[in-house]
């Protein structure tokens, strides 16, 4: 028993100091970080929690996921519609209590592209909004890139 609790103690250490990793130095990849993804919800939605549609309803929720962008997810993560997301689908993205699924809907998505192999090199959090803004190849668009810079910013900020 108390060798579980021990392990348990380490892997949160563990996630926690990955987590300040991740999102310490502005450049790292924001899989998991709050930060960057409450600077999206700023950007894209001026933090209004009831968001629900964007560019004439192509895209839905506080971080305006794409129909797309949310099969994308789903196919590289099973698991946003399994356990505690049994039932959800694309619609979850819209409403009060959508931004959990639409930031781990974003995770999937950013995982699965936002990558070194996709980039090729490390990428930034510029990157990973541009990504996030627009498909695969967003951080190669010239129309992301003040996003990207907005993001990169607000991101850096303490």
């Amino acid at each position: 028993m108390e060798a579980t609790r021990l392990l348990g103690l380490f892997i949160l250490l563990l996630c926690i100091v990955q987590l300040s990793w991740a999102c310490g130095d502005g450049r790292s990849p924001p899989r998991r970080c709050r930060r960057f993804w409450k600077c999206i919800r700023q950007r894209i939605s001026s933090s209004v929690p009831n968001a629900r549609f964007f560019d004439n309803g192509t895209s839905i929720g506080p971080l305006m996921i794409r129909r797309a962008q949310y099969d994308d997810a789903v196919a590289f993560n099973s698991n946003l519609q399994s356990g505690r997301f049994q039932g959800f689908g694309y619609r979850r993205c819209i409403g009060r209590r959508s931004y959990k699924y639409s930031r781990a809907v974003g995770n999937s998505y950013l995982q699965r592209y936002c990558t070194v192999a996709n980039v090729g090199r490390e990428p930034t959090f510029s990157d990973c909004a541009r990504i996030h803004m627009g498909g695969p190849n967003g951080h190669n668009m010239e129309s992301t890139r003040v996003f990207g810079e907005q993001i990169q910013t607000c991101a850096r900020q303490r």
